[in-house]
């Protein structure tokens, strides 16, 4: 088989495999009508996996199925005036989106402008999150804080509907929880606090890894070549950058944030 039509091949299944991955992201949310009582509406509302890892949390042997219930819920949908510590679990309360179907419709297609311009040339897109709520952007800022910036977990303000516990008696608790927690979001890697005021709430930013080997012929939205020659392949190569701003993406403006995109570098 020629070198084209083995490149051609794996840019089909590049796509495919994306286009799979946002069709199972979607099944994720309950639509209009859907049963939402018991299990089987918890895993429809906060996703299957994320219940499948609460519920694999220790419990009493031979604890029925209703009070395993119970332990996801608590996580999920804490009772009024319940403070739950903080924790990996609290991602299942307030996921984020790695749809690309989540972002701002200019700021989507701009993206998927871009990434199959990489793909074109031969790099490798990861795409980690794009549309973040409100609560989720506090939970990922102050976690953050506390586990990279020793941030005091008992001077975290309070948000309305996240009945959340930051301080877990000492110290090392409370930050060893806070880094779980950003772990489990997938951005410990990131080199800055996220932004309180994130432009994820409004879908007009996305978190992404870009691979590549060697030298890759990106296009820019002009359709002109640039050559992207970097011996680090991660995402910060001076000419890659000039590339995407040419589709309206601008790199994280405070740098060092490699992985964040948005339409104006907040």
């Amino acid at each position: 088989m020629s070198g084209k039509k083995v490149l051609v091949r794996r840019r089909r299944t590049k796509r495919r495999r994306r286009k799979g991955d946002e069709e199972r992201g979607a099944r994720r949310v309950a639509g209009p009508g859907a049963d939402t009582s018991g299990l089987a509406g918890l895993q429809q509302r906060v996703g299957n996996r994320a219940v499948q890892r609460l519920l694999a949390r220790p419990v009493a042997q031979g604890s029925s199925e209703p009070e395993r219930e119970a332990i996801a819920r608590q996580v999920v949908e804490p009772g009024e005036g319940v403070q739950v510590p903080s924790g990996p679990d609290w991602v299942a309360a307030f996921p984020v989106s790695a749809s690309l179907r989540d972002l701002h419709v200019t700021f989507e297609a701009q993206v998927r402008r871009f990434v199959e311009a990489l793909e074109e040339a031969g790099a490798t897109v990861e795409i980690l999150t794009t549309r973040w709520s409100p609560e989720a952007a506090y939970l990922i800022h102050w976690a953050w804080r506390i586990a990279r910036e020793n941030y005091d977990p008992r001077q975290v303000p309070a948000m309305e509907g996240v009945n959340i516990a930051w301080w877990h008696g000492d110290v090392l608790s409370s930050r060893e929880a806070a880094q779980e927690m950003i772990e489990a979001y997938g951005l410990d890697t990131r080199e800055v606090a996220p932004s309180l005021n994130s432009p994820h709430i409004e879908g007009n930013a996305v978190d992404m890894r870009i691979f590549w080997e060697g030298n890759v012929p990106v296009r820019d939205s002009g359709g002109i070549e640039h050559l992207i020659a970097s011996e680090a392949a991660d995402g910060i190569d001076r000419e890659l950058l000039a590339v995407a701003r040419t589709y309206g993406l601008v790199p994280a403006a405070s740098g060092g944030d490699w992985l964040h995109w948005s339409t104006d570098g907040r």
